[in-house]
Formats: structure tokens, sequence, C-alpha cells
């Protein structure tokens, strides 16, 4: 007879009709991922420095020049003009600025984490042509092959299984990239809607008795 297996097994959640294991908690590789990935997005200043680098690198100055060449729009210390130049870099700066950008961006990422992390790699292959035939998405043989030999506990550091996962996040309708959003948000809240646990926690506050008792 099997041994009994210890450890606590995952549900299988369909969300939005995607096959996702669920613990009713993030997994710690997930937790570090997503917070290195909050980190990157809403740091700012690391974002910044990258992007002076680039600039310095493409226009062959330093990063202190090319920091001033950002901030005022294109313009050297010496007066050279480079904005047609760094057009692309002044978008990058605009968005690394912008809020809502960067709430998309990290809304993005988690659906992505959350993929990666835990789709069935045979039931990704098993779905293929379903995908491409409601979202448009092409994917290879390769890809499928790639995501089903990299381990779980790797994929979240593996640039091609975090590109298939952003690929089928980003290839969803709007309605079905919330659900699994919201499934996000309740693993990250022990299982629980986290504005239904809010909403208790209010109750409680407000709540006389609860208040007598401290």
């Amino acid at each position: 007879m099997k041994k009994a297996n210890r450890f606590r097994k995952p549900a299988i959640a369909l969300i939005g009709g995607f096959e996702l294991a669920q613990y009713d908690s993030l997994l710690a590789r997930e937790r570090w991922k997503l917070l290195e990935t909050r980190k990157e997005i809403f740091g700012g200043l690391q974002g910044l420095v990258s992007l002076a680098e680039d600039v310095a690198a493409r226009l062959e100055v330093n990063s202190e020049i090319a920091w001033h060449i950002l901030q005022n729009n294109g313009i050297a210390p010496d007066g050279s003009n480079y904005k047609s130049e760094i057009v692309p870099f002044l978008l990058r700066m605009a968005k690394l600025r912008d809020s809502d950008e960067q709430n998309r961006n990290y809304m993005m990422q988690s659906v992505a984490v959350c993929f990666a992390s835990r789709l069935s790699p045979d039931w990704l292959r098993g779905a293929r042509d379903e995908l491409t035939e409601a979202f448009g998405l092409q994917i290879t043989d390769d890809q499928l092959d790639h995501f089903g030999a990299t381990q779980p506990n790797d994929r979240l550091d593996d640039s091609g299984c975090m590109a298939l996962a952003e690929a089928i996040a980003r290839s969803m309708p709007t309605d079905i990239f919330e659900e699994i959003l919201d499934f996000v948000a309740r693993e990250e809240n022990g299982g629980q809607d986290p504005e239904e646990t809010a909403d208790a926690e209010e109750e409680e506050d407000t709540d006389p008795k609860a208040q007598g008792r401290d």
C-alpha cells in the first residue's frame, strides 16, 4: 500500500477555464517573486538608474550626463540636442513615473507568476489548440517542452517559462484576466476574499461589544 503523503496536496481550481493548483496560500517562491517584482516596478529609483545607464551606453556619455539629458528633454549640458535619439527612453521614463502603468504592469506580472508556478505542463499541452482558437495564442512545441522540462521551483526564474506565462496572460479577455487576478488575491489572503476580510475587520472595529472586551 502506498504511504500517504504527510504534506498537504493542493486542490485543483478551475478559474476562467484554467486548471490551477490551489493551496489557500501563496507558495514561498511566489511570495518572493512578487516581492521582487513589486520592488522593481514600484521602487522607481532602480528603474531610473537602469534607464540612465542605457542612455549613457546609447549616447556614449557618462551616467551623470545621461541623467541630465533625460531630465532636460534631450538637451545635454553643452547644449547638444539628443531628443530624437532618446524618444524611446523618454517614453520608458514616463511609464516608470506613471502609477496607473505601474499597477497594470504589476497585475500582469501577478497573473504570469501564477501561471508559471501553478499550470500543469500536461494541462497546458492539452489546452494548446483551445488557447489558440479562443485567444489567438500560438504556443510552439519547443515552448511546451521547455516548460515541462523545467522544475516548478525554477520556472519563476526562467526567462522562457515566464515569457510563455506572460504571453498567456496578455492574450486573455479582461473578464478572465480579472478572475485569475482575484484568485491570486485570495491565495495571498489565505484563501479568503480580501474584501470580505476587510469588511469583517471593519465591523469588528466598530462593534461596541468587541471594543468593550479590549
